[in-house]
């Protein structure tokens, strides 16, 4: 009760399971962002792209958020383009994990990932040597904020 209470007068937080997703779900789901008019929608990658899918074929037009940050997934050219056009907004990629959270994240000129330097170190090695811009190699990542295992 204490959290229900909590969430509607200042977190205001909607949370969408989309560990199995169904038609029906889809509906249920498309449905509720109609009520809630939500300002940013952070969602699963390839979740947002099946709800798009899912709103364009059924001519739903009315869920603009102000902007969609997606994560944990992949965001191709072709599925920004999709989630755009569906919500008719700037979509932002993340990248993270669950153990150090966001790495890094686009602004809104949308030009590259900005690394999380205020709470993270990264390094990027191959065969025990730094790599040089361009090419690939590991991310090693030191978390700055987790004193009791950095």
């Amino acid at each position: 009760m204490k959290s229900r209470l909590r969430n509607k007068i200042l977190t205001r937080y909607l949370v969408l399971d989309t560990s199995s997703m169904t038609e029906e779900l889809l509906g249920q789901y498309a449905k509720e962002l109609k009520s809630y008019k939500p300002k940013i929608l952070l969602a699963y990658t390839n979740s947002l792209v099946m709800l798009a899918n899912y709103i364009k074929d059924h001519g739903i037009g009315d869920i603009r958020p102000k902007g969609i940050v997606c994560t944990c997934e992949v965001l191709t050219p072709e599925y920004r383009k999709l989630i755009e056009s569906v919500f008719g907004c700037k979509v932002f990629d993340r990248y993270g994990s669950r153990e150090v959270s966001v790495i890094a994240s686009e602004c809104d000129r949308h030009e590259g990932m900005h690394i999380n330097a205020d709470n993270l170190f990264l390094e990027f090695s191959r065969d025990g040597r730094n790599v040089a811009s361009g090419e690939t190699g590991e991310i090693l990542i030191t978390d700055l904020r987790n004193y009791g295992c950095p």
